[in-house]
């Protein structure tokens, strides 16, 4: 018995947390007021008071009581906000017939009425705070002009106006602080919901992008193999069958081989580069080599075109400069590869020159160039623009170069006149110490 009166005072849990906090402080405010209720019953001047009086109060306090645990039930079915709403309702009833009736209205009930206000807000937010104001301060107006017009008992008439008007002015200042601090608490609690929600996204995208980079580099490795054994064999057939048209078939294995390799190297690249595990082998780079021999290695390809191709090495241009040499030959051909593979005629250059503290590289042609509207594309994986695919690009060359020249310190932008040409630029730190020392630290 005494465990199941005990479990009827505790407060629910429910479902929803926002509703469990507020049936916390309900259910503390219930016991509390009833627990005070009884002191008033048992405090009452049962000698001194007429009998009238008496029963009055005992009808008005054991009323309060059934009403209390009338709510208390209420609360425990999961009906919060109406059991606050009706015990917001007893409380100022109680405090009306007390005053009516009894005569007990003087200073210190502004007090009660300020935590009233108080639990209101903490019950039913700001409006519901501002509604208790209101009602407290209208009812508590009426009475004193009640009772100064000798309609009521006169024991609050040494009140009088002055400080009804003082306890609607704390009660505004109270509600109005505490509105403020409603409003902060919210913006605090927003702010965090949507850290954590944030978080929760940002999470959620890394495992996927981990589990996808994962994947693909596992796809690629497995790819790359039986790729090797078709170029090889491919490559070996080209060379020692005799009929031309048999030759032809094997080339265009080897070369849809070799195409299809390069792609799967891209997705492999794609996929270090997103899960952080690029590895650069940083050393010195002597320039003049690898532009002469990234030179020899365009020059006839273009030439087959038709093409004129130059090499253009500015005066100052430094003898060398730290970073990974086979990334940045890799973005250098990338660039020189799609400058010759769209330029129908006139010419590809290969330019480099000193600026600031690192180096300038830019592939010139004068192809169809790219429309301004693709130009905020051009970076994006998987992506192709204007005429690109109509050569059986992959969308990858580009953002696999803009990923990995960043990663060496440096950064790439375009220039592009429709019908005349494209510039790529690339910018390269001279040296760039901070990245081999990460590099030996891994």
């Amino acid at each position: 018995m005494l465990l199941r009166i005990k479990q009827f005072f505790r407060p629910p849990v429910l479902a929803n947390e926002d509703q469990t906090a507020v049936a916390r402080v309900l259910s503390v405010a219930l016991n509390t007021w009833i627990l005070g209720t009884f002191i008033l019953v048992a405090g009452i001047p049962y000698g001194q008071a007429p009998a009238a009086r008496i029963l009055v109060m005992f009808a008005l306090l054991f009323s309060n009581v059934a009403f209390l645990l009338v709510f208390r039930g209420l609360l425990r079915g999961g009906r919060v906000t109406m059991a606050s709403i009706g015990f917001l309702m007893v409380i100022w009833a109680t405090f009306t017939m007390a005053t009516v009736v009894v005569g007990t209205a003087r200073n210190a009930t502004i007090p009660a009425y300020v935590t009233m206000v108080v639990l209101a807000a903490i019950l039913h937010g700001t409006r519901g705070m501002w509604w208790a104001v209101a009602a407290y301060s209208a009812t508590y107006g009426l009475l004193i002009i009640a009772q100064l017009g000798g309609l009521l008992p006169a024991p609050i008439q040494t009140v009088g106006i002055g400080v009804w008007i003082l306890m609607c002015a704390l009660l505004v200042v109270t509600a109005g602080f505490l509105g403020l601090a409603l409003q902060l608490r919210d913006e605090a609690l927003a702010r965090a919901r949507q850290a954590l929600k944030d978080r929760v996204r940002a999470d959620a995208a890394e495992t996927a992008n981990q589990a996808k980079s994962a994947f693909l580099a596992r796809m690629s490795h497995e790819l790359r193999t039986p790729l090797h054994g078709i170029l090889g064999y491919a490559e070996i057939l080209s060379n020692g069958l005799d009929h031309k048209e048999h030759r032809e078939f094997a080339e265009i294995i080897h070369n849809a081989g070799s195409h299809l390799l390069d792609i799967v190297n891209g997705i492999l690249d794609l996929a270090k580069i997103e899960a952080g595990r690029m590895e650069l082998s940083m050393g010195i780079v002597v320039l003049d080599t690898f532009f002469q021999e990234l030179g020899r290695l365009h020059r006839q390809p273009a030439l087959r075109k038709g093409l004129v191709f130059h090499v253009d090495l500015a005066p100052g241009l430094p003898g060398s400069i730290l970073s990974d040499a086979t990334r940045l030959r890799e973005i250098v051909n990338n660039l020189l590869n799609n400058a010759v593979k769209f330029t129908e005629s006139g010419s590809v250059t290969l330019r480099a020159r000193p600026v600031g503290d690192g180096i300038e590289i830019c592939v010139s042609d004068t192809g169809r160039g790219i429309a301004a509207e693709a130009m905020n594309k051009l970076f994006r994986p998987f992506t192709q623009v204007d005429h690109a695919g109509a050569n059986g690009g992959t969308g990858l060359g580009l953002a696999i170069t803009k990923d990995l020249i960043e990663l060496l310190g440096g950064s790439i932008t375009v220039e592009s006149d429709y019908g005349k040409g494209t510039t790529f630029t690339v910018w390269h730190p001279a040296a760039a110490p901070e990245i081999a020392a990460n590099q030996a630290g891994n």
